[in-house]
């Protein structure tokens, strides 16, 4: 009995040995992937509801909204008490636009994209200057993502061009065995 007692007391203390820090998840940032030819392309689209917004731009009655990393809402505010959505264009990584005439500057990611828009209706492609922006070199997510969070997952340039981030939980619970 004393054996059986000993044995089950020296399990015990092994097993007391192996232990885990408290549970601790925490917040942290995945890359989103694109493939790298599909983001380069302005897609006139017809209008969708406004989710992301950014800057606002006036000219000639109508509104152009930025639509944060996706691209451009064209509403015709002629009648401002019932502004009519006119187009949408898709533009990803789009954060900024400038109008001289009828002509719209736009980045998109690394790239420089110049519309015209003397018909609202039909934006058509003039230019697109490859490179205008440097590219994200160090690999880490953009300021406005690193504020809110400490950590990120790092990025895999064979999965195509990062388009945004998500965020995500890791397990950071460690566990030892303290001999």
């Amino acid at each position: 009995m004393k054996r059986l007692t000993f044995a089950l007391l020296f399990c015990w203390c092994l097993f007391m040995q192996v232990r885990c820090d408290r549970f601790y998840y925490e917040e942290w940032l995945t890359p989103v992937y694109a493939d790298s030819v599909a983001i380069h392309q302005m897609v006139v689209e017809s209008p969708r509801p406004l989710k992301n917004t950014a800057k606002i731009y006036y000219k000639d009655s109508t509104i152009y909204i930025i639509e944060k990393d996706s691209g451009i809402h064209v509403i015709d505010n002629r009648i401002p008490a019932n502004p009519l959505p006119i187009r949408f264009i898709k533009l990803a990584g789009c954060a900024d636009v400038a109008m001289q005439g009828n002509i719209m500057y736009a980045d998109n990611f690394t790239d420089l994209v110049v519309m015209n828009l003397a018909n609202p209706n039909q934006p058509t492609l003039v230019r697109r200057i490859k490179g205008m922006y440097p590219a994200m070199a160090d690999g880490k997510p953009a300021i406005r993502y690193q504020s809110n969070y400490q950590y990120y997952q790092c990025i895999d340039s064979t999965k195509g061009k990062v388009v945004g981030w998500n965020t995500g939980i890791r397990d950071t619970t460690k566990c030892y065995k303290s001999f």
